[in-house]
């Protein structure tokens, strides 16, 4: 068996070896007389023998090279900070492998191990119980010559180490050589950086927020599990620029050329979208990020979050739209004010010019007073649904039978519709409606909706109120049905709110507030009531309805 650094004698046998015969020595006399003969076969002589000197010469470098060659391996093996070992494996009659004899091993070697006067010594006679892992390991590789690399601890020793072993000489030889690298810093480090990463995870899955990571190609490396349990993508589906996908088409683009226009520039980032829902609705959301940066400066990429705004949105554009309600209804409120105060004004200053009690005078005066409870109804109006607003008012309350009340209420108003030339039917349930309210506030609810009815009705139309009972729901249903102008769906969304009409236009001879359906909706809700509306669109007409709880009181 042949071990790694030695060698075989091959020198050629030379003179003065004591494995081979040497000649007797000859000795010349310069005064020593000879004849041509003999000092031609002195001078053959001669040359063989510096022939031979001559020849042993390469070999004799060859030798030297091979010297410098073999210190160098040994001092390279022996300094190495890599444990370094060369075993013979040993296999049975059936070809497994058993043991192994170790051929040479380095220090370094024998320090990680703990192992010491070693060589030509078997595994199992220096470490009895050695697990056959190892002996399975080598035998595979000295069979097939494939390489095996791998991390494996040493309990007994408190470390981890790096394991690679490659055959070495013919296969025949079965030899391999293992190297040992202590790697128990780099483990521990790496079990930190995973512990770290699985605290940031836990972290990060248990957030309020959707946190995401990108990485320095600008592609999104970690998302929280709430970012897969808010918009049901996968791991595989989000990732990268997947999750662009779960944001709204309209909103897709710009999301993502703000994020990569701000990514060129390395600066934070805030902007909003919409995002896809496990159930396909669509929210808003903000969508903020900061860049992360190593040590030296080097550019890592991003950490941000995702933050649902939805209710947030929503009250946002509530109060801008009630902003802009707000505006309107001033704009509406001068307008209205500003009808009555004008003919009022022109009334005045005829009654400065004709005679006290003439005709003149006295229409003119019929003016002031007409124009004067235009203006009572108006305030009256905004005091009412300041009252209802801020649950200030009070009910009267009475036992009130509805078909009565809505009998008085239709003749109250028949004449408006006369004038409109509107046709306006009542028709009645035979049941009894008795119900539990105030008898003011509910004949002001019916007014304004027959008042919202005759308004938006064009002359040779018709409106019908209707009275029935629901038994089993215990309610009484007021219906007011239109033929006239009709809503669109956002119209119909907003109906109930203060300052809405179908007609926003400030010069419609309709005139209002547009107060009158959000005190129909607050004054029946003041009853534990509920109102609602329908339409089939412009010119469809509408249909009105009121739901009030009956009474058992006497």
């Amino acid at each position: 068996m042949i071990r790694p650094g030695a060698h075989l004698n091959n020198s050629p046998t030379i003179a003065g070896c004591s494995k081979c015969p040497q000649a007797a020595p000859q000795t010349f006399s310069p005064s020593c007389r000879q004849s041509p003969r003999q000092r031609d076969d002195l001078t053959d002589t001669n040359q063989r023998e510096h022939s031979s000197r001559a020849d042993s010469l390469p070999l004799a470098n060859a030798a030297e090279a091979r010297r410098r060659s073999e210190a160098r391996y040994q001092t390279l093996f022996d300094s190495v900070d890599e444990g370094i070992c060369i075993l013979e494996v040993l296999f049975d009659e059936q070809q497994h492998p058993v043991d192994c004899c170790v051929l040479e091993m380095n220090p370094t070697f024998e320090q990680l191990t703990g192992l010491s006067d070693t060589e030509g010594r078997t595994a199992r006679e220096l470490a009895p119980d050695m697990d056959t892992f190892w002996f399975d390991v080598f035998g595979k590789v000295a069979l097939s010559g494939e390489p095996e690399h791998f991390e494996h601890p040493a309990p007994d020793r408190g470390c981890w180490f790096g394991v690679r072993v490659m055959r070495v000489g013919e296969p025949r030889s079965r030899q391999v050589a293992v190297f040992f690298r202590d790697i128990t810093e780099r483990k521990q480090i790496n079990d930190a950086l995973r512990e770290r990463e699985r605290y940031f995870r836990s972290m990060a899955d248990t957030a309020p927020a959707m946190l995401w990571v990108t990485g320095t190609n600008n592609q999104c490396t970690f998302l929280s599990r709430g970012w897969y349990d808010y918009t049901g993508q996968t791991e595989q589906e989000g990732l990268g620029f997947g999750w662009v996908h779960a944001v709204h088409p309209d909103d897709r683009q710009r999301a993502r050329e703000l994020y990569l226009k701000a990514a060129e520039q390395r600066e934070p980032f805030k902007f909003d979208y919409r995002l896809r829902g496990t159930d396909g609705k669509y929210r808003w959301a903000i969508d903020s990020g900061r860049p992360r940066f190593d040590a030296d400066g080097n550019w890592l990429g991003y950490i941000g979050s995702v933050i649902d705004v939805h209710e947030r949105k929503e009250s946002e554009q509530a109060l801008r739209r009630a902003d802009t309600r707000k505006d309107r209804f001033i704009a509406l409120l001068s307008h209205e004010l500003r009808n009555p105060l004008a003919p009022i004004q022109l009334s005045l200053d005829l009654l400065d010019h004709v005679p006290a009690g003439s005709p003149r005078a006295s229409r003119a005066l019929e003016v002031i007073e007409r124009q004067i409870g235009q203006l009572t109804g108006l305030v009256d109006e905004l005091l009412d649904v300041t009252r209802v607003t801020s649950d200030k008012i009070r009910l009267h309350r009475e036992v009130l039978a509805l078909d009565e009340l809505l009998k008085d209420t239709v003749e109250d108003h028949r004449q408006l519709f006369l004038e409109r030339d509107v046709a306006l039917d009542l028709e009645l349930c035979d049941e009894p409606a008795p119900v539990w309210g105030d008898r003011h506030r509910l004949c002001q609810v019916v007014g304004n909706l027959l008042q919202n009815a005759a308004k938006f009705t064009d002359p040779g139309g018709h409106v019908v109120v209707e009275l029935s009972v629901c038994a089993e729901t215990g309610r009484a249903e007021i219906c007011v049905r239109d033929s006239g102008v009709g809503m669109d769906e956002t119209t119909l969304a907003n109906l109930f709110e203060p300052f809405i009409q179908a007609d926003t236009s400030l010069d419609r001879s309709s005139g209002g507030l547009g107060l009158g359906l959000a005190l129909v909706k607050g004054l029946t809700e003041l009853h534990g009531g509920q109102v609602g509306v329908e339409s089939e669109g412009r010119g469809q007409g509408a249909r009105f309805s009121i739901w009030l709880p009956l009474t058992d009181r006497n």
